[in-house]
């Protein structure tokens, strides 16, 4: 009984030290390149980025594209970290992205820039905030999107 205890304790620490290295301070986004604020996380884990993935196609099918290399950031409140939907425009129009909100859901856009396409989901909560990017195959059919840049 004992070392069944002592094997699941030792598990679980694995476990757990393992999740954490898969969360890492970040100041700068790897897709996009815009500035972050101080706090913001990376989550590499598995079944984070699947979801984020998952997420992001619900939308992109809809523009008949195919997505690949999610990035999930998590990044502090805004009541902590003063980063909002306006800080975010800004930033990425500040890097040269064009940003297409989508009608009817304006936690997401298209954005362009070269001829690189990405599409991202933005979310607040009192807790924190979500920042989600995906790589997408080709350029998105717009249908019923507007701009907004």
């Amino acid at each position: 009984m004992k070392n069944i205890l002592s094997l699941f304790f030792f598990v679980c620490s694995i476990s757990l030290s393992f999740a954490q290295k898969k969360m890492t301070p970040i100041s700068q986004s790897p897709l996009t390149g815009i500035s972050l604020p101080a706090g913001t996380k990376q989550d590499s884990r598995m079944l984070s980025v699947a979801g984020a993935k998952m997420l992001l196609e619900m939308e992109s099918k809809k523009a008949n594209t195919t997505l690949s290399s999610p990035e999930v950031l998590l990044l502090p409140p805004v009541t902590a970290g003063g980063f909002n939907a306006d800080s975010l425009v800004k930033n990425l129009s500040d890097q040269g992205w064009a940003i297409s909100v989508i009608e009817g859901d304006n936690k997401y856009a298209w954005l362009q820039k070269d001829s690189r396409n990405l599409i991202m989901y933005f979310s607040m909560n009192a807790k924190e905030t979500g920042l989600y990017f995906a790589e997408a195959a080709s350029a998105p059919v717009q249908n019923g999107q507007g701009n907004n840049s």
